[in-house]
């Protein structure tokens, strides 16, 4: 596996990959990243969350994790 490179506007982060089992990477960059709000009968919001979807840097695939 070869090793990623980051562009100039990447924010590598320490997380260990989702996307290949075996895969012995720790660290990733932020490829999207959303909030998950709701709106409520008032008009108001009800926070639910958010959605990350990163790219390891050593086997190159994207993953997501929802929180």
């Amino acid at each position: 596996m070869a090793e990623q490179t980051l562009k100039p506007n990447e924010k590598q982060v320490w997380i260990k990959c989702r996307a290949t089992e075996g895969c012995p990477g720790n660290n990733a960059v932020i490829v999207f990243q959303k909030d998950l709000n709701q709106a409520d009968p008032g008009g108001g919001f009800n926070p639910q969350g958010n959605v990350v979807r990163y790219r390891c840097l050593t086997c190159g695939k994207p993953f997501h994790v929802t929180r």
